[in-house]
C-alpha cells in the first residue's frame, strides 16, 4: 500500500484497466507493469467474457496477486462502463479486445499443439 499511496500523493491519477484476464497470461503482466511504471495506481475491473473459461473471482484473485495491481473489482458487464465513468478523472484504457484475442491465439496454440477437439 505504500506505493499506492506515494503514486496518489505525487499527484498521479488512478488508471482503470478494463479487462478480462480469462485465462491471465504472461501478456496481462507486461502490459499492467508497463501502466505501473507509469506511476499511477491501477484499479483492474474484471468482467466476464463470452464462456468464460475461469469464474470470475478465481480471476481476480489472481489479478489481485500481481504486484502492479492495486485494486481489483469484478464488475457486471451492464454495469462496466457505468462504473468506469464515474470514476471521474481517472484514465480508462480498455483490454475486452485484446484479451480476447489472447484467448483466441492460446486456444489456438493449444488445437495445433494437442489437435483440435473432436466433436
Amino acid at each position: 500500500m505504500e506505493k499506492v499511496s506515494t503514486s496518489r500523493d505525487a499527484g498521479y491519477p488512478l488508471k482503470l484497466v478494463v479487462a478480462y484476464c480469462d485465462p491471465l497470461l504472461p501478456a496481462h503482466a507486461r502490459s499492467l507493469a508497463a501502466l505501473a511504471a507509469e506511476g499511477s495506481p491501477l484499479m483492474v475491473m474484471l468482467a466476464d467474457p463470452p464462456e468464460p473459461l475461469l469464474d470470475s473471482r478465481a480471476r481476480a484473485e489472481l489479478v489481485a496477486g500481481m504486484a502492479d495491481v492495486a485494486w481489483v473489482t469484478i464488475v457486471p458487464i451492464g454495469g462496466l462502463m457505468d462504473a468506469a465513468q464515474m470514476s471521474g478523472s481517472a484514465a480508462v484504457i480498455n483490454e475486452q479486445e485484446p484479451d480476447l484475442r489472447r484467448r483466441a491465439e492460446l486456444v489456438r496454440r493449444v488445437h495445433e499443439r494437442h489437435g483440435a477437439p473432436r466433436d
